[in-house]
């Protein structure tokens, strides 16, 4: 999921915008090595996930780490715990309550997809990142057990309709 986008990032990918939901922001910086290669980005956290893996202290440092290209986003969102906090039904899974995380990443498209359009030049290389990082986002949320979720740059319809089906 999340380690590996920033290990696509690292390797020299340059999408315009990622968002990053849950992930383990320790090796997503050693990953990355320093914040330059990192594009606009929204961390998506639970300010309660008890996973050892992916505290919200975590979060907090990334975007301290980030140098003002990270902006977060606490999800507080309550609900039946389950006897493992670090799988998909944990907080950090927003287990059937994933509103308020799925209107984030949507809210922060459309403010990338603004920006886009008022500056054209960008237009290519926004959809140029989609694909090339489009394939590790796919496997990553359909493997990572820690439900760590990486969206980058979904139609915001398709994100819509999500937010929809879910509630």
């Amino acid at each position: 999921g999340a380690v590996d986008a920033a290990a696509a990032i690292a390797a020299g990918s340059r999408p315009a915008g990622v968002v990053f939901v849950s992930g383990i922001h320790s090796r997503m910086i050693a990953t990355l090595g320093a914040p330059d290669k990192l594009p606009r980005t929204l961390v998506v956290h639970h300010s309660r996930d008890v996973c050892k893996f992916t505290l919200p202290s975590g979060a907090s440092e990334f975007v301290s780490w980030s140098r003002g290209k990270a902006r977060l986003q606490w999800i507080n969102t309550s609900g039946e715990p389950g006897s493992d906090p670090c799988n998909a039904q944990g907080a950090h899974g927003f287990f059937k309550q994933d509103g308020p995380a799925v209107s984030a990443i949507i809210g922060f498209i459309k403010r990338a997809e603004f920006a886009i359009l008022a500056g054209m030049g960008q237009a290519a290389r926004f959809v140029a990142s989609f694909g090339e990082l489009f394939v590790p986002t796919l496997s990553g949320i359909s493997t990572d057990a820690f439900g760590v979720l990486v969206i980058l740059l979904v139609p915001v319809i398709m994100l819509q309709k999500l937010a929809i089906t879910a509630s």
